[in-house]
């Protein structure tokens, strides 16, 4: 993948997917997100085409995660972890105190 794919890349699709693998609900993702079901339905399609694999599946009760979604939901604890990491030395610098300004 080259950065030009990479910058396309949303953020907040890697959120939804990481909802969906532990809902397995496009109804519940939703509202643990605070937004509707098509909002969900779009980031699915989305994230089918980004990854190019159905990613979830429709089984009797409820979405079953594809082998490949398995393997992208494994990896996205660390990728959260390290974007994390890359704005917490950041956050705790701006916390310095700065001599002649009040927080």
């Amino acid at each position: 993948m080259n950065y030009e794919e990479i910058a396309k890349i949303d953020l907040n699709l890697l959120k939804i997917l990481k909802v969906l693998g532990e809902e397995r609900n496009t109804r519940r993702t939703a509202e643990r997100m605070f937004v509707g079901q098509s909002t969900i339905s779009k980031a699915l399609k989305k994230l089918r085409e980004l990854f190019e694999d159905e990613m979830f599946v429709r089984k009797a009760h409820g979405l079953s995660p594809t082998p490949k979604c398995e393997a992208v939901l494994i990896q996205l604890p660390v990728v959260f972890e390290a974007i994390d990491g890359m704005f917490n030395p950041f956050w705790e610098f701006n916390q310095i105190p700065i001599k002649g300004i009040s927080q």
